[in-house]
């Protein structure tokens, strides 16, 4: 019974690695990732999908996070990534373009293994 809870235990955190729970944060120094949002998909480094729920998190390179890109998040758990908008391209690990489509997602090497190991 141990050994599988074990296992149980192991799958579901392994899930939740693959998706991400965004909290939005204020200050760099509070931030996992500093991001620019740009309006062309040929500006970004990486393709980003807004997930509609929360559950579809368990796939890569979907971002799912509650109410509006405000800044104003507070949950620092470790499920959650934290990440920072900022103002200039040049202030951000990572130049982002939010698609609608689910197959446009595009993720660098980078991007994977920073976040995802």
């Amino acid at each position: 019974m141990r050994k599988l809870l074990l296992i149980l235990g192991l799958l579901l955190s392994i899930s939740k690695a693959n998706g991400q729970v965004i909290n939005w944060v204020n200050h760099e120094y509070q931030a996992d990732i500093k991001v620019y949002f740009c309006q062309y998909k040929y500006e970004a480094d990486i393709i980003i999908f807004k997930a509609k729920y929360k559950y579809q998190t368990n796939k890569q390179g979907y971002w799912w996070w509650e109410g509006d890109n405000d800044g104003g998040g507070r949950d620092y758990s470790s499920n959650r990534l934290n990440v920072c908008r900022v103002k200039y391209k040049y202030q951000a690990d990572y130049v982002v373009y939010l698609t609608t489509n689910e197959w446009e997602i595009k993720l660098t090497d980078k991007y994977i293994n920073e976040i995802y190991n």
